[in-house]
């Protein structure tokens, strides 16, 4: 049993390829959570902090608390706790068919079995896994990092190896990105290694050597987008954006912080993503999740949104697009805003709704669009349950761009709205955050 809240009206509308019919209430995205209080199964099993998410190549999601392990296959769960060596689950990958589960110690599952996997025999906890485009999986550790070869064979790098530039072997997160190189976060507050994957080279990032990088910036999470940037969320110091990867003394970097930005969700960054339309996600230890869009920034939380819980483990995002958000109070299914229309601008290039400047905003706030042709125009604005708050254009209107002003001031609470235009038969939608 899931808890589904959809934020749209009744269209059906291509999705990834394929097509999803959303309900009476759906236009822009859609949460589903999954908690004791919604979903029997995790009441009886005691489930409830969720601490990752692996998907199967049949749609399955594997879900990893904090007290057990359980397969959820569409609308039933099965316990796999017993399999594992410990209660609690690390984090977890699909590779080579097989699950690959850590509890500290690693194991793998084929379908029958769980053998327990050794990359590295002075490891004692295995914090991090990741895949990379050279069918090899890297496995960070308290003891180094461990990568298994295409020819079977395990390596280990270590700090004690001059060439990697580790500043120590206590790896907390570990990603690989499109051009083979490997990024390595660790523990404390001991910065970044950029690794070449074939030759082990290291090129170490920290404010001693990068002015622009955050002070005593200690890693928890990375994730790359699209453009290849890197994206590092840290226990204190926000997140920063490294704009160019071949890492130079001047290579750009933004971050985003409380310090920089008031409005920020938090320094406590605890996980990174990237979804499919492009987004950033972070997840917090404190104050939900929020994604960037390029622009802004859109906050969930708990009073603002179905999330189910403000500390948010981990963000991962399925084969469909779907987001993913592991919380302490249980799992969230979210869609993201562009996914769930036409394509970004509907099917037309100069059908197009901007995102409103400035964003998050705190009275004032302005949402440009633009037709390719006259049409009869529909602006109007949601709250988060997809109830219509106002309308700002009910009309026909000549092709051309346009900006129409929007006062928050008689919005009752703060919070997530969406606004969504349509015309000619297309439409489309934005979050937008009102911050008072």
């Amino acid at each position: 049993m899931k808890n589904r809240l959809t934020i749209l009206f009744m269209y059906s509308l291509p999705l990834l390829g394929g097509s999803m019919f959303f309900g009476a209430a759906a236009f822009a995205q859609q949460w589903a959570t999954y908690t004791t209080a919604n979903t029997p199964y995790l009441a009886n099993a005691g489930f409830s902090d969720v601490r990752c998410i692996a998907f199967d190549a049949n749609g399955n999601k594997w879900v990893g608390f904090s007290n057990g392990l359980a397969k959820f296959a569409g609308s039933s769960w099965n316990s796999y706790s017993d399999s594992l060596d410990q209660a609690q689950t690390v984090c977890m990958t699909f590779f080579g068919g097989d699950l690959w589960v850590s509890t500290c110690h690693l194991q793998k599952y084929d379908g029958t079995d769980w053998p327990f996997v050794s990359p590295n025999s002075n490891a004692d906890c295995i914090s991090s896994l990741a895949t990379d485009n050279h069918a090899q999986i890297w496995v960070g550790t308290d003891a180094g990092l461990s990568v298994l070869r295409t020819n079977g064979v395990w390596n280990t790098y270590l700090s004690t190896q001059s060439s990697t530039n580790f500043p120590s072997d206590a790896i907390t997160y570990v990603a690989a990105d499109h051009s083979g190189n490997v990024w390595v976060a660790f523990n404390s507050q001991d910065g970044l290694v950029k690794m070449n994957g074939n030759s082990g080279n290291g090129i170490y990032i920290s404010n001693t050597l990068y002015s622009l990088f955050p002070y005593g910036f200690g890693a928890t999470s990375i994730a790359i987008d699209r453009s290849g940037n890197v994206w590092a969320g840290s226990d204190g110091s926000g997140v920063v954006q490294i704009h160019d990867t071949n890492v130079s003394v001047s290579t750009p970097m933004t971050v985003y912080s409380v310090e920089t930005n008031a409005q920020f969700i938090s320094d406590a960054i605890v996980t990174t993503a990237v979804d499919s339309v492009g987004n950033v996600w972070v997840g917090t230890s404190d104050n939900g999740a929020a994604y960037w869009d390029g622009k802004a920034w859109t906050i969930f939380n708990a009073a603002n949104s179905p999330l189910p819980n403000n500390k948010v483990n981990a963000i991962t995002v399925d084969a469909a697009g779907l987001v993913w958000l592991c919380t302490a109070g249980g799992l969230a299914e979210f869609t993201p805003p562009a996914a769930s229309v036409a394509g970004d601008n509907g099917s037309n290039p100069l059908f197009a709704l901007d995102q409103n400047y400035p964003n998050p905003f705190t009275v004032a706030t302005s949402i440009g669009y633009s037709i390719p042709q006259r049409e009869h125009v529909s602006l109007k604005i949601y709250d988060a349950l997809g109830r219509e708050v106002t309308t700002l254009r009910d009309g026909d209107m000549d092709g051309g761009s346009y900006s129409v002003p929007f006062d928050g001031s008689t919005l009752k609470q703060d919070g997530v709205y969406f606004s969504v235009l349509r015309a000619g038969g297309l439409q489309n939608a934005r979050a937008m955050q009102l911050l008072r």
